[in-house]
Order: structure tokens, then sequence, then C-alpha cells
């Protein structure tokens, strides 16, 4: 059998996008909104003539299991919601004691009253709350929010919304059919890709970037990078509705978004329609034999025998990865391989038994993103990491074991992403670093004053042109020196960059901080700086920055085109801005930004 390599992934998605849209458009023409009134008032509406019926037994117990789910939901919360204790009861009363199952009218009535109810008490859109708490402990999905340390033990979501054929034939899942089949293919398959997730979870932009990069579901064009295209895609997303934003911290930009259970379930139905995941009753499953893409759910691997036809690995939930080398040696088409943690918390643990299994990597000649973000035991990686010659994103963040980069990284010549960020052992970076010459993302250089000849400085990296985000962990207390700053004239497209200080980066000495303080205009005013330091900057982070007074290159004059600057920690007291005299002079050399965190 021949396998078709590298496009291999995203045809295949295309096709079976395609044959989705065939499926469900069982007419030629797009489902109108007077079928969609139809679809509803068919399953809404009693019908006026009671006793010329002929009772559908399968109705019949679909519409039970409904309203059982839906009054065992609200049977849980309904502690928080006292104002609604009799109208609930009495609901149950009549489930229980006074409904025939083959009265069909009285099941639809009854149906129609349960759904009011549940509305009434957890729609996100009303304010008929009167207790303010009450209010706010309520989720957008009906779900009362928990603490985050009971985030796990929290009730029970909605019932399983894409099984249950009301739902199924309901108006608001063939508008939803309408959406998205009005999105593009490669919006289409970008969506599926959030139907590998659980319930009411937050989702990290920079992980689905970084998937559909992986799988080609973008492609770099030349007015834009991949990253820049598919963050447009992100955007839409939330535009289009089917994902929520989610805001971090102080940040005006959604790093994060989730996915509203009723969209998940309809997503869900989608993806099983396409056979982009292989489900079980809606949950993803390690088994590929339709989707080629197999999820890790705590029970390893399946289908051994056709791993070669492989295309993704995803790991939703194992927490123990344990594979035989044989079988990552079959992965030879293999496009997206994410063994790490997805999950935003650092409390899910991952981890090896054994690395000896990444040998295996020697054969995976179309791998484009591989990621052990978070996995622990991994000290180093096998030589065999230099002939992914196809590699796109390398991510080992917060990969607290990792000691050593390899030699031979700089082999990785199609590298345009490298985070290895929070890897607190790595003590320097090797020389082989300065030869990824297409890098365009590098987060979690270390500079050390170390002399080793094989450490990697700034400017050494003076082949890495195309460089736009850099993030630095440094323990030098007086970095950047001006080696240092004439090493930054090299990236002339560097947009972000990050400087955190950590171990060994000492505060200024309190003896003289007097002194210092006296001499801030002097210390601060701009000494013989190029324009063009970093005249591209547009976000600057400076993290527990050991000193009090400004350096000299951190003035508006040399960073004309910033628009977000965030200090955080650090013993900062001036930023050049104030005579010491108490003249205050806005003339001077004013920060003009769109958004600062200090």
């Amino acid at each position: 059998m021949e396998i078709v390599p590298s496009s291999f992934s995203l045809d295949n998605s295309v096709e079976t996008v395609t044959n989705l849209n065939k499926n469900v458009k069982e007419e030629n023409t797009k489902p109108t909104f007077a079928d969609h009134a139809k679809a509803k008032h068919k399953v809404s509406e009693p019908e006026a003539h009671d006793n010329k019926e002929v009772n559908d037994p399968n109705e019949a117990k679909e519409l039970s299991n409904w309203i059982d789910a839906d009054l065992s939901f609200i049977q849980k919360a309904s502690d928080t919601f006292e104002k609604y204790k009799d109208e609930i009861q009495d609901a149950k009363n009549q489930f229980q004691n006074g409904i025939d199952e083959r009265n069909l009218d009285k099941l639809r009535n009854l149906k129609k009253i349960v759904a009011k109810l549940k509305e009434r008490i957890f729609s996100w859109k009303t304010s008929e709350l009167d207790d303010a708490d009450a209010h706010r402990n309520t989720g957008k999905d009906g779900s009362a929010n928990v603490k985050r340390g009971n985030a796990n033990t929290s009730i029970n979501g909605i019932p399983k919304l894409h099984m249950n054929r009301t739902f199924t034939e309901s108006f608001a899942i063939k508008d939803f059919e309408v959406r998205f089949n009005d999105l593009s293919i490669e919006l289409k398959l970008c969506v599926l890709c959030f139907s590998v997730f659980p319930e009411n979870v937050t989702i990290k932009k920079r992980l689905m970037i970084y998937w559909w990069i992986g799988e080609g579901f973008v492609r770099e064009t030349p007015g834009k990078t991949s990253e820049q295209l598919a963050n447009d895609f992100f955007k839409e997303l939330i535009v289009k509705g089917f994902i929520e934003p989610v805001y971090e911290r102080c940040n005006l930009v959604a790093d994060s978004c989730k996915m509203h259970p009723f969209f998940r379930s309809a997503l869900i139905m989608q993806a099983e329609m396409a056979a982009f995941f292989d489900f079980d009753e809606g949950n993803v499953t390690e088994s590929f034999s339709r989707s080629l893409r197999a999820c890790l759910v705590g029970k390893g691997l399946a289908n051994i025998q056709d791993l070669e036809n492989l295309h993704l690995m995803f790991n939703v939930n194992e927490p123990i990865l344990e594979f035989k080398l044989e079988w990552f040696l079959k992965m030879k088409n293999i496009n997206v391989l994410y063994l790490g943690r997805w999950q935003t918390s650092a409390t899910q643990h991952i981890e090896v038994e054994d690395t000896k299994f990444l040998d295996g990597l020697m054969n995976m000649n179309y791998l484009k993103f591989f990621s052990l973000h978070g996995v622990s035991k991994i000290t180093k990686l096998p030589k065999s990491i230099s002939r992914l010659k196809n590699l796109i994103i390398l991510d080992l963040r917060a990969c607290h074991n990792f000691e050593e980069i390899p030699n031979d990284i700089g082999l990785l010549k199609s590298l345009t992403h490298l985070d290895i960020s929070e890897c607190y052992l790595l003590d320097h970076m090797h020389k082989g670093l300065a030869l990824i010459s297409q890098l365009q993302v590098l987060k979690g250089f270390v500079i050390t004053k170390s002399k080793s000849k094989n450490s990697c400085t700034l400017v050494d990296l003076v082949k890495l042109t195309k460089l736009r985000k850099l993030s630095i962990y440094t323990g030098v207390d007086d970095f950047p020196t001006k080696t240092d700053l004439d090493a930054f004239r090299i990236f002339k497209v560097l947009h972000k960059l990050t400087i955190a200080w950590g171990r060994g980066s000492l505060p200024d000495n309190t003896d003289k901080s007097a002194k210092k303080m006296k001499d801030a205009t002097k210390s601060t005013a701009p000494e013989p700086v190029t324009p063009d330091l970093l005249s591209k900057l547009e976000k600057l982070e400076l993290r527990c920055f050991p000193g009090t007074i400004t350096h000299s290159w951190l003035m508006p004059s040399n960073l004309t085109n910033l628009q977000k600057l965030y200090i955080r920690g650090g013993k900062f007291s001036n930023l050049g801005q104030v005579e010491l005299d108490g003249k205050w002079e806005p003339k001077k050399d004013q920060w003009i930004v769109k958004s600062s965190v200090i």
C-alpha cells in the first residue's frame, strides 16, 4: 500500500469536509428559515389531535430521557436557587407520578415547561436572579461556578445534546449547520479541531495556532506569516460566535478561548460526519481507523498495526507516556505529535518512564509540530531530532527536567518556532541555535556569563534576521550590556521582546540607592544610541528587573513604535519622566503606549 506523505493531512481533511457538506445538505439548496421554523414547530409544539396520533415509543423514550436529564441537572443546583424550589418540585411530581409515556402531548408539554424553567434559572442573558452573588456564581452554560481548586468536582454539565434526537432535529442545530457551511474550507478544518476538548475548558490560542500550522490548515503567504494568518482565523471564529474569548490578567487581547456546550455538541456532530476524529458517544477515542487522528485518553494506543497511516496524535488525558520504540518507528507520515499538556493549569502532571521511544523520531520525515509541553523526566532530546527536516514548531515549554539542547539542533533548517521557556535547568544555549536561519519565534533564550566556546550569545544570532518574537531569561544583573544592545540591531523585524531576570540577578546596592536616585536624570538620559536600536518593537515586557534606575536604552526615543509596555515585579522607581528636584517636564521624553502594566 502506498502512503501519500506531506500534503496528505490537508488534502485528506479537505476531502472529508467536502463530503460533510454533501451529507448535511440532503436537498440542493440550504434549508430556508421556513424549514427551520417547521422543524422547531415539529419538536416543540403539541399536536391538536390527541387521540388520532400514532404513538411513537422511541420518541416517548427520547422525551422521557431528556426530561429526566434536565430535572437531574436542575436539582443539583437548586440549593443555590431557592426562588424556584416549588416550581422544580411541581415539575418533578408531574413527571414521576402523573405522566403516562403513552400520552405524547403531555410529555411534550411537560418538556416545554421544564425547558422554560431551566432557561429562567440558568440563562446568562437574563437578570431574573435578585441575589447578586447567585447571579455572579452562575456560568453561561447554566452550571454553577466553583472555586478554582474544586473545578473537577463541580456539578455535571448539560446532557450530551448531540446524542439526543430532539436536539439534532431542532431549529438551533439547523441554524448551526447553516453557519458552519458558510465557513471556508480552511475555517471548517480549524474549528473542527475544537471537538477534541472536554466541555467547559479553557484552550490556549497558541496551541490552536501551532496545531493549524502543523496540519497545514494555514500556510504562509508573501504578505503574512502562517502564524499571523492563524491568528486572523482565531479572531474570525470569535467574531462568528463559534468560540468565546477569555481575557487573562490585564491583557486587552484574548490569548485563550472557550466553547459553549451547545456549540461543542453541535460541532461534535459535524466532526463525526467528517470523520475528523473517531468518537464513542461523543467522546474522542484512542482509535483512528476512520480519522487517522489518534487521541490519548488514558488507555494507550490502539490500531498499532496501522500506525504508518497516522498523521496526528494528541494527548487529551494521558498522564503516563509509555510507548515502544517500534511504534514510533512506524509513524512515518505523522504531521502533528502533541504529547504534552494542553491544559492551562500546571497541576496536570504528565511524565515518561523511559525516553527510548523518542529515538523513533528519526523516521518522522513529515513531522511539522512536536510538543512535549510540561512533560516531566525528559532531560534531553535524542540525536534523531536533528533528522526532522520538515519540523516547523518545537515546543519544550515547562519541561522542568530538561537540561541540554542537542548539539545538532542547527540542522533543523525548517524550524520557525522554538519554545524552551520555563526549562529552568538549562544553563546555556548551544551555538547550533545560531544556524536556524528560518527562526521567527524563540522563547526561553538563556543569557549567562558562561565563557564556554559552545555557549551561544545574542551576538552569535546574526543569521536570525527573521526573528519576530524573542524572550530571554538571564541571571546577569547588568544585562543588557552595550554589546548586547549592539546585537539587538541584528533583529530588524523584532516586534515582541520579553526579558526576565532570575537567579543570580541582584538589586541595586541599597546603601547607594539615594545617590543613584540623585543621579537619575543623568543615568536615564539617552546616551549615543542608534535610533533604530529597537525601532520596530511593538511590545516590551520586563519581569523582575533587578535595578531601580531605568537603563539608558529604555527610553521612549529609542522605542518609537512601542504600543505595549509591561513591567512585572522588580524594583523600578523611575522611568525617566520626573526630575529629582520635583519639576515635571512632560515634553522631555514621554511614554505613549496603548497598553501598559507597571
